[in-house]
């Protein structure tokens, strides 16, 4: 699924190239979508202080290579385009580093992306026309063809051109300075897979082929804890429903080990790969690190895996959208009453 946002107003963007590609618009405060396993968000996290980001790729052309920017991540040197040479900002990249966000009950890695652009109106804007990202056990992989998309002969595992020419529309504006997120790009957790957290993240990204870069340097980081500020949380008890009416009420046990899931098949069922969380002692359980504001993407259903022997008593809840920073919801709760023998 693809959710595109309205473009910004033609006469802005007269003197700039004519776009090429299918745009996914983040040129306006709290704007999302998604392309492909990937989610796209305008973000302004940060400032970040001091040791909060450490780019792993940091981009910037220079002379007959200015407009365009590209490169990716590693410790192999000579680097083959536009990136920073230092260690400190162009380096290899554990999957452990990327953090794990919830966003709509599928589990995503996410990176933040800081865009450097000159502050007029039109000039603000920059695209990210490709981003690919590949895993490797290796740390010091070199080798991009542009023709094949592969870095060192590995396909890649995420491509923003995977089903059509896309790219994404930034504004600078929205997040002026560096040590900011213009945007937090969420990938789905299972195309990683394939080498676990000791394996190496490799991303290539390119910009300014449909609005120039025009200003400083582009920058990507990670970070084992989310960077996204007001992540939520839902929460509740799974009890054993003594009188049959659906509410918990005083006197009436909380159920051990009974699985809660976050159904994002919406078919009652547990699925492979859907997040769980199991009852404590007193029949609580929760679930963090949910993505907020973000809309459809921030919709989340709840249901119990129901055990041998008992009823469900309640109705499952209506879907619960976290639609604000941070916002926290309790008392989801499963009422179960015991099956006549």
């Amino acid at each position: 699924m693809r959710t595109f946002n309205r473009l910004p107003q033609l006469e802005l963007l007269e003197d700039r190239v004519v776009p090429s590609g299918t745009p996914l618009d983040l040129t306006t405060l709290g704007s999302s979508g998604t392309v492909g396993d990937a989610v796209f968000a305008q973000s302004n996290v940060g400032p970040a202080g001091s040791g909060a980001i450490h780019s792993f790729l940091r981009l910037q052309a220079h002379g007959k290579d200015a407009g365009v920017e590209q490169g990716y991540n590693t410790d192999a040197r000579p680097l083959e385009f536009n990136e920073k040479k230092d260690a400190q900002h162009t380096r290899a990249l554990l999957l452990s580093d990327v953090a794990k966000v919830n966003v709509g009950g599928t589990v995503y890695r996410e990176f933040l992306l800081d865009i450097n652009e000159p502050g007029a109106k039109t000039k603000s804007l920059v695209s990210l026309d490709e981003l690919k990202l590949y895993v490797s056990d290796q740390a010091d992989l070199t080798g991009y063809d542009d023709t094949t998309g592969q870095l060192a002969g590995l396909d890649p595992v995420f491509d923003l051109d995977a089903d059509a020419d896309n790219y994404v529309l930034l504004n600078a504006k929205l997040a002026p300075g560096s040590g900011k997120a213009d945007a937090l790009v969420y990938v789905k957790d299972s195309l990683f897979s394939q080498g676990g957290d000791s394996s190496h993240v490799y991303l290539f990204s390119k910009f300014g082929e449909n609005y120039a870069a025009e200003g400083g340097f582009e920058e990507w980081a990670a970070r084992a804890r989310p960077f996204t500020k007001g992540l939520g949380s839902i929460s509740g008890t799974v009890f054993q429903d003594n009188d049959g009416d659906g509410q918990l009420t005083t006197g009436e046990m909380g159920q051990q080990g009974w699985v809660v899931f976050l159904d994002t098949n919406n078919n009652n069922t547990l699925d492979d790969g859907e997040v769980v969380a199991t009852t404590d002692g007193q029949g609580h359980y929760t679930f963090t690190g949910l993505a907020t504001g973000l809309g459809d993407l921030s919709t989340y259903t709840v249901r119990e895996v129901l055990q041998d022997g008992f009823s469900q008593t309640s109705p499952d809840p209506d879907p619960i959208v976290l639609a604000t920073a941070g916002q926290s919801v309790t008392d989801v709760n499963f009422g179960n009453a015991p099956t006549a023998p």
